[in-house]
């Protein structure tokens, strides 16, 4: 690996290492492929697809209602109690947007498990 390649890899947005490459891509590379495929590749951008989509809807529901409860008791005079109630209503949308991906990847998992463990036919 010359000094150049060396650059491009830590000027790139992406940058991809295989594990037995030498020591400086594997340093400088944002990504490292352990197991050497490239099919692997897929999986980690899908991973950063469904990372993207749950942080802006994690956002969205604390957002959204906190901009409405400020609305609210000022302009709309509503009592602090139902602002409470408001704000724990997206905190609770929020973390369960946050922890929903770890519930999908179970289900998926049990799914292969079971198509794993079903006798051929």
């Amino acid at each position: 690996m010359t000094t150049t390649d060396t650059i491009s890899l830590k000027q790139a947005e992406i940058s991809v290492s295989l594990s037995n490459g030498e020591m400086i891509a594997t340093d400088t590379a944002k990504i490292v492929l352990m197991n050497d495929k490239l099919i692997n590749l897929i999986d980690v951008l899908d991973l950063a697809k469904q990372l993207q989509k749950t942080h802006r809807k994690t956002l969205l529901s604390g957002v959204i209602p906190t901009v409405g409860i400020i609305a609210g008791v000022f302009v709309f005079n509503i009592s602090v109690s139902i602002a409470i109630v408001g704000y724990m209503t997206g905190v609770g949308l929020s973390l369960g947007y946050a922890v929903s991906p770890l519930f999908t990847e179970k289900r998926r998992n049990k799914k292969v498990i079971k198509k794993l463990a079903s006798p051929e036919t």
